[in-house]
């Protein structure tokens, strides 16, 4: 994840032990999801908007069968479209406009092999057609994102069988070219996301293995460099964000020994290990996202063995159960997302199942990320909006400071509002619902669609 930081704190940490508590209730009502008897045994899973009919739809990829596009009919009730690629097995998704045509595209990494990486450009509709290339090296997952300033999407694909990670850069139509090979960059997930402050996307890299955590530092033009040694270990999964409210960024990393590890920041991307959270099962997804609109972030978690939960964080790395599924255990990759355009944030939860289909939990509580109207006049021109928009206020709002905020709760760009017609640039960010809060009012916010 991107993040432009405003704050950074420097702080003593000393390595806790978090509790989980039982919070308020979370309700999620639930669905099994139609497959062909070839989708069995899902591995991952990313949500976009791939017809461009204002819904989010789904890619699901198999271990065994290949990729399925899922079209949403705007309920959260999910359609088979097509199928892809069916002789080949795949572990990570990532939906994203590789081409820079305006739509999403799905780059598709395969399942501990060194067979092609998969790139399927979407024609608008909902349609792919497939490329491949190949890495040359053994992988699980990767990173994606604009690691050098030129707004096309990049890939840091870390190496899963212990050699060397490559860094593969975008020529902007799509195509892709070795741009450096890393030793060290050995894993089995990684992120992106600013951890230095320098405003370059860094790369935190993991192993489920004894061979721990790394940290790739990017220079501005693509080329990343490993900061320090390794640290941790058994890191199966990461997902970056600031988890302490101090301006930087922090990780969230799901371990295969049954628990999690936050690892926390220290806005020069330090970590030091702030809380070890018992989870009882191999932890297969993480999403970050404040999902009780407290100004925290929240985690939706998949396990191998247990079904789907949702933490809420009390702001102090203590985090309480919210939700804990009845079924769907085995999850091999999650994604959440307003699924039935109701302003709630529900989950599409991959299932790794031998014929039976994924689970869809739509959320029927309160608990959300729903705007909160700002109480004094702002106006928003144009909005939805590419580019630049401008934000209208009024004389007693003029220095008032701002942020705007992602999907996940991660702020993406802040400032001072020192006109009364702003001019807020939104280009690099990625199409999607985010929030601008204006003051220091706690959850006042007005929606702005980027395009």
């Amino acid at each position: 994840m991107k993040k432009n930081i405003f704050t950074i704190l420097l702080i003593a940490l000393s390595v806790l032990s978090a509790r989980i508590t039982f919070a308020q209730d979370c309700s999620f009502g639930y669905f099994q999801q139609i497959e062909p008897p070839t989708s069995a045994a899902t591995f991952g899973v990313a949500l976009a908007d791939f017809d461009n009919d204002g819904d989010l739809d789904c890619v699901a990829i198999s271990a065994y069968f290949g990729i399925d596009i899922y079209l949403n009919n705007g309920t959260g009730t999910f359609l088979l479209k097509a199928q892809y690629s069916a002789e080949n097995s795949f572990y990570g998704v990532h939906a994203a406009d590789v081409d820079n045509d305006g739509d999403f595209d799905i780059i598709a990494i395969p399942f501990y092999s060194s067979s092609g990486t998969s790139i399927f450009k979407n024609d608008g509709s909902g349609s792919f057609t497939e490329t491949s290339f190949s890495s040359n090296i053994s992988t699980y997952n990767a990173a994606v994102g604009d690691i050098e300033g030129d707004n096309d999407i990049d890939i840091f694909l870390p190496n899963s069988g212990g050699g060397n990670g490559v860094v593969l850069k975008n020529n902007g139509t799509g195509t892709y070219s070795l741009s450096q090979s890393l030793p060290g960059a050995r894993g089995h997930d990684a992120d992106f996301g600013d951890l230095d402050g320098d405003g370059h996307p860094d790369a935190f890299v993991t192993e489920s293995s004894a061979y721990g955590n790394t940290v790739f530092l990017n220079d501005g033009t693509g080329t990343f460099t490993q900061l320090g040694t390794n640290f941790g270990t058994q890191g199966g999964i990461v997902s970056l964000g600031d988890l302490d409210g101090d301006g930087d960024l922090d990780a969230w990393v799901g371990n295969s020994g049954n628990t999690a590890e936050i690892w926390l920041n220290d806005g020069h991307a330090v970590f030091t290990l702030g809380a070890t959270i018992p989870t009882g099962s191999y932890c297969k997804a993480v999403n970050l996202y404040d999902v009780d609109n407290d100004e925290d972030l929240d985690v939706f978690l998949g396990f191998y063995s247990s079904n789907p939960q949702l933490l809420v964080n009390d702001g102090g790395l203590n985090f309480s159960l919210c939700f804990q599924a009845t079924v769907g255990s085995s999850c091999h990759g999650q994604a959440i997302g307003d699924l039935n355009n109701d302003g709630l944030i529900d989950i599409y939860s991959g299932y790794f199942s031998n014929d039976d289909g994924d689970y869809v939990f739509l959320n029927s509580s309160t608990i959300g990320f729903p705007e909160i109207p700002i109480k004094k006049p702002v106006e928003i021109q144009p909005n939805p909006a590419s580019g630049f928009t401008t934000i209208k206020i009024s004389l007693e709002q003029l220095g008032a400071g701002f942020c705007l905020i992602n999907e996940f709760g991660v702020v993406v760009r802040s400032g001072q509002l020192n006109t009364c017609a702003y001019q807020l640039n939104l280009s690099n960010l990625p199409k999607g619902i985010y929030l601008l809060k204006i003051g220091q009012k706690p959850g006042q916010s007005i929606k702005l669609i980027v395009r």
